[in-house]
């Protein structure tokens, strides 16, 4: 729409027919090293979501959650739930939307108190916040040609496993290391920015792509960050 936002007609498809049992089963089967789940799409899941991580998290899995901007009853199930996730992903409308607090620095804490230990929250062209325990970092945004959003927030949860491959801490989240941090936060931003260069989810994204906008704005994005 002329002047306005993206508007999304969403057929949920096979994401309502996905039952706990069936799920966990393939937990128990595959016993993942790293759980990855977007919150808010998987209805009868989503009701019982609280149970699901707990029982995941006796496989030993890192949980990271993916959030979409929650409604009704099924927020207080995400909130009660937040106590078995390791790593959160959600822009700024979702967390304000699931803590009730305005403000970062309140969201921040809000999903700590709740029992959130790595919090990432991204902000489209104005950069994104990554804490773990106490420490805060923030980064500025890549600068790129936007052809298509939609999905720079999948890109960015994608490019965050893959830097926690590369450290080997699939198993362990990170040390609470500002250099660490900060490569981790800047190449999950890479990934998120150079989706939004080509059309679909994931059509202009490669590792050589990312690697190349790293090199060009890397330094830029580093001596603006800020730990807070």
């Amino acid at each position: 729409v002329r002047n306005e936002d993206r508007r999304f007609h969403v057929d949920p498809g096979a994401n309502d027919a996905l039952t706990p049992s069936y799920l966990l089963s393939k937990v128990k089967e595959y016993e993942p090293k790293l759980f990855y789940m977007a919150a808010g799409l998987t209805g009868l899941v989503d009701k019982v979501l609280d149970k699901v991580l707990a029982e995941v998290k006796n496989y030993g899995s890192i949980t990271f959650l993916d959030l979409i901007e929650p409604r009704g009853d099924i927020r207080d199930k995400l909130r009660e739930s937040l106590r078995y996730v390791d790593i959160i992903h959600c822009n700024y409308l979702e967390a304000k939307a699931l803590t009730g607090e305005e403000g970062i620095e309140a969201i921040l804490q809000e999903l700590t108190k709740l029992g959130v230990r790595m919090i990432t929250i991204t902000l489209g062209g104005k950069g994104a916040y990554l804490r773990l325990g106490n420490l805060t970092i923030y980064q500025p945004s890549f600068k790129v040609e936007v052809i298509d959003p939609t999905g720079a927030g999948d890109a960015f949860c994608a490019g965050l496993i893959k830097k926690l491959y590369e450290l080997n801490r699939l198993t362990s989240l990170p040390p609470q290391d500002r250099g660490v941090l900060s490569d981790i936060l800047l190449y999950a931003q890479a990934v998120g920015a150079v989706k939004c260069t080509g059309i679909g989810a994931s059509t202009a994204i490669s590792e050589s792509s990312v690697r190349r906008l790293i090199k060009m704005q890397g330094d830029r994005l580093r001596e603006l960050e800020k730990f807070i």
